[in-house]
């Protein structure tokens, strides 16, 4: 799904591809790390995204590349986001390897 048709889900999980552009490390109150990231679609529209502590412990967001990402589109002060519940980096294979695969 393409970022700029999240706003149509609000409250549904969705499914989204992005690449990272930059990454927000947050502690909370219980000194847990949640993270904000940030990452363009295809079309390279913006995809917001948040990471709570529990969903952040496993899911190891850990460079620029591309993402599989799932999760709920919220909204807060009039901007939509995906709460993450699963991000996992996707590689691009090339010639090569795909062709010895």
């Amino acid at each position: 799904m393409p970022s700029k048709e999240i706003e149509n889900h609000l409250g549904k999980e969705v499914k989204v591809p992005g690449y990272l552009i930059t990454t927000r490390p947050v502690h909370t109150i219980k000194h847990e790390t949640m993270y904000f990231h940030t990452f363009i679609d295809a079309a390279r529209d913006w995809l917001d995204t948040v990471s709570f502590p529990q969903v952040a412990n496993y899911n190891n967001v850990n460079g620029k590349g591309f993402y599989s990402i799932k999760g709920k589109v919220v909204v807060e002060f009039g901007v939509y986001s995906v709460e993450v519940n699963y991000c996992k980096r996707i590689g691009i294979k090339d010639r090569a390897q795909k062709a010895n695969d």
